[in-house]
This record gives C-alpha cells, sequence and structure tokens, in this order.
C-alpha cells in the first residue's frame, strides 16, 4: 500500500497523548500547549513543503528540514513523523526519498487533524 492509500489513523496513533499531557502539567493556564500547537503547525506546514520541493528539484537541503521537522515532530508527540523524518534525513536514494517525503505528507495531515482537535479541546477548556 503506498502513503496515498493509507488509512487515516485515529489521533490516538498519530500524537503520544502523554508528550501533550505534559505540557498541560507545565502550564495548567493551557497558554504553553495553545503556542506549541499553533507555532508547530504553521513550522511544520513550511518543512512538508519545503521537503516537497527538494523531492522534486533533488536539492539536497531536504537532509537540515527533515532534521528539523524530525526534532519540532518528536517534541510534539507525532512520534511516526519524526521516525519517517529520521529515516528521510539519511536516506541516499532518490526514488526513496520521494516515497519517504509522499509518507511524510501524508502522516503531517494526520498529526493536524490530531493537533487540531487537541486544540479545539484546550480552548473550550
Amino acid at each position: 500500500m503506498n502513503a496515498r492509500s493509507e488509512p487515516q489513523l485515529p489521533a490516538e496513533q498519530t500524537l503520544n497523548r502523554a508528550t501533550l499531557a505534559v505540557f498541560r502539567e507545565v502550564d495548567p493556564s493551557l497558554d504553553l500547549i495553545r503556542t506549541l500547537i499553533d507555532q508547530f503547525l504553521a513550522d511544520a506546514a513550511s518543512q512538508v513543503h519545503a521537503l516537497r520541493e527538494s523531492a522534486r528539484t533533488g536539492d539536497e537541503a531536504f537532509r537540515a528540514t527533515a532534521h528539523s521537522l524530525k526534532g519540532s515532530a518528536a517534541t510534539m508527540g507525532a512520534e511516526k513523523l519524526a521516525a519517517s523524518c529520521a529515516l528521510l534525513e539519511y536516506e541516499p536514494d532518490a526514488a526513496a526519498r520521494a516515497a519517504l517525503t509522499a509518507e511524510i505528507a501524508n502522516e503531517f495531515t494526520n498529526v493536524q487533524r490530531a493537533l487540531a482537535a487537541e486544540r479545539e479541546c484546550v480552548d473550550e477548556g
């Protein structure tokens, strides 16, 4: 099954809820988690776009972008996204990089949905 035909994962498989719970414990006002979600979604969207461009053009800058996205995804509990970025960071084969980039884009869509739902829950308080 290719990355485009994979079923959408439930939020509990997309995000490690324990990671997000730490943010709630650190800042019970929930301002921290709101800020982190908003910033991650904005930054990661740009990074995924840059990865797609790099895959299209063959630009080697993808390694630094994959590394950065890996770290921020892990911080937010998006472990599958982080793991895919870790693989991409060191992948030497262009065809495999293209497939991993598609997988990352698909998983980022799952993460966006899960974090949007999390943000909604935070806002409802």
